[in-house]
């Protein structure tokens, strides 16, 4: 069975654009039991006199026991148009995870988005994403 690149990549809005207040918003849980990678995309619009920064969190469960994931965050975005990227393997963090993002001394305009690598047991591609074995 061939598979494309198209069906073994999804685009989830976490936190859809928008001028967010200033606080802490959490994106909804993700369940990453089908995922290989993960990447988290920040796109900021006009920042005033705000910041913002994001960070992925994980959970066992996707409801309690939220914690940082190491190194899992972007620098402090405080200028228009900033852009920041954060990149996951899926076996490096529990199976749910989620966007958090800090506003700062006031509303922000940005969105994050989420591209997620669907794993896939039957392809050939996906195969060469899993971790190898240590040698």
């Amino acid at each position: 069975m061939k598979h494309s690149v198209e069906s073994m990549l999804d685009i989830v809005s976490v936190h859809k654009p928008d001028a967010w207040a200033t606080g802490t918003h959490n994106s909804a849980a993700i369940d990453t039991i089908r995922f290989s990678e993960e990447a988290f995309f920040v796109k900021v619009g006009t920042v005033g006199s705000g910041t913002v920064t994001v960070h992925i969190e994980e959970s066992d469960d996707g409801s309690t026991g939220w914690t940082n994931i190491t190194g899992a965050t972007t620098a402090t975005l405080s200028s228009d148009n900033d852009e920041a990227r954060i990149a996951l393997r899926s076996e490096v963090h529990k199976r749910y995870i989620r966007a958090v993002a800090v506003v700062a001394t006031g509303a922000v305009d940005f969105s994050v988005d989420m591209v997620k690598t669907v794993f896939d047991q039957t392809s050939a591609l996906t195969s060469t994403w899993i971790k190898p074995a240590a040698s």
